[in-house]
């Protein structure tokens, strides 16, 4: 507990409570008006009663409303000099317009982030947002659980020109979106959880120049009744520097769009990194948008498999250097007949379909000529490794986990190889590679490090992580 002397130290500007393990300030704290640094935990800052009248502060990461101890919406009014992040909580406390512009966000011109929360639906929420207005300048913007359908007009680029980053959580009602693909600096957006939103198109694009100019980062995530993802018309420019997209637990999506969505016509830029994820309606990924990718992550999108591009003779050149697929039938068709020669790391998980490597499959294994990293993991079903296997050059770790059908090693692991980690496999393949007496022993015995479960048993003198 601190000493309630402490507040009559009237011109304190630092005060430092990192590390201190208090729960509460003293209850006259507010007396300190030439505090400009608070250090302190944000849920003890929040217990402040009346904080506004700390006018001189120059951060404040968390304004919880709570009428009970006088923090009203009313109590940031003054405090003109916050900067950094600052996050708003229990908003649905605020009921008017007119009391919400009482904070004079838009005049916090220091403020680099805002986070807008509600904790609860309420009454008149969309003017409550309106009144929220931040200022011009604002870099980032989170809202998260607000209730209403529309989006406040402050929203888009006539106001908040300069955002970089923006976070849109939880908001289960809102289905008219602004037109956020004319932000001139957006990198970033976030969209999760916004359950009434079943279109996205031209609405969220705009209509004018280039649709996210200098987005690089778009995610997608819990959207259950978005289906339709449209394209921009063609001819106009979109999405020039998207280096990642990551889609996840959207149920109802049939689609993605095609490779105009994301590949820049004059510098041939498209998404370094894919993830998509528990998307069981998605059942083609166009060939044209693994053109020049480099991380593909597919999981638990049970349909899906790659199509050939829209156009005949478009050429489409596989760079992928990591490929992660779990629980999605992908290694088939025309993307088995295009090689990888820049793969270093593939990643196979809970494939039931997989009982043994076809023919087109076992071709492709071999012509990933770079491949360093194979896992093998949860295929209950897979009864053996792939025939070509030490055709793989290159290959240096090879982990194999919960593969119970694999009693033992058909051919010689690879001269390259330097890990191998066998774990929660057949007890058969565990005694087949015992170290000198296993069957399998004169299979692997030229592995520097081979872990079978939790047991070590070879390893070198300076040991690798497996």
């Amino acid at each position: 507990m601190l000493p309630s002397s402490l507040t009559m130290l009237y011109h304190l500007q630092v005060l430092n409570l990192r590390n201190c393990k208090i729960c509460s300030l003293p209850s006259d704290i507010n007396k300190l008006i030439k505090l400009r640094h608070l250090k302190a935990e944000s849920d003890v800052v929040s217990t402040i009663a009346n904080i506004g009248k700390l006018t001189s502060l120059k951060e404040l990461s968390l304004f919880e409303v709570d009428e009970n101890r006088g923090n009203h919406i009313k109590e940031l009014e003054n405090m003109s000099h916050l900067g950094g992040q600052l996050h708003i909580k229990c908003l649905d406390v605020v009921k008017t317009r007119e009391e919400a512009n009482k904070a004079h966000l838009d005049e916090k011109y220091y403020l680099k982030g805002l986070q807008l929360e509600w904790a609860s639906e309420s009454d008149n929420v969309e003017e409550v947002l309106e009144g929220l207005q931040p200022p011009d300048n604002l870099k980032e913007l989170t809202i998260k659980r607000y209730s209403g359908t529309r989006s406040p007009t402050w929203l888009g680029p006539r106001w908040l020109s300069d955002l970089t980053s923006i976070h849109l959580s939880y908001c289960e009602r809102w289905n008219v979106l602004p037109p956020l693909g004319q932000l001139q600096h957006l990198k970033a957006l976030h969209m999760e959880g916004l359950n009434a939103v079943t279109q996205i198109g031209h609405q969220l694009y705009g209509n004018d120049g280039i649709v996210f100019p200098s987005l690089e980062v778009l995610t997608f995530k819990f959207m259950s009744r978005w289906e339709v993802w449209l394209g921009v018309v063609e001819g106009r420019r979109s999405f020039p520097r998207l280096r990642k997209l990551s889609i996840a637990s959207c149920p109802e999506l049939k689609r993605l769009p095609v490779l105009s969505m994301f590949k820049n016509q004059r510098d041939n830029i498209s998404p370094s990194t894919l993830l998509i994820s528990d998307c069981p309606c998605i059942t083609c990924l166009p060939g044209e948008m693994l053109h020049q990718l480099k991380i593909l992550g597919v999981k638990r999108c049970p349909s899906l498999s790659v199509s050939p591009p829209g156009n005949e003779g478009e050429e489409v050149v596989l760079s992928l250097v990591r490929l992660c697929i779990e629980d999605t039938p992908l290694l088939k068709g025309w993307f088995l007949s295009k090689g990888l020669p820049s793969l270093l790391e593939l990643h196979v998980h809970c494939y039931p379909q997989l009982i043994s490597f076809s023919r087109d499959q076992e071709m492709w294994l071999e012509g990933l000529v770079s491949l360093q990293d194979l896992h093998i993991v949860k295929c209950i079903y897979l009864l053996s490794l792939p025939v070509g296997l030490p055709n793989i050059s290159h290959l240096e770790k090879l982990w194999i986990e919960n593969c119970p059908a694999i009693w033992s090693l058909r051919e010689r692991l690879p001269t390259s190889l330097k890990q191998l980690c066998i774990r929660e496999c057949s007890p058969l393949l565990n005694n087949r590679c015992k170290r000198m007496v296993g069957s399998d022993w004169d299979k692997i015995e030229h592995i520097p490090y081979i872990t079978l479960d939790s047991e070590t048993i070879q390893a070198p003198a300076a040991v690798p992580s497996c």
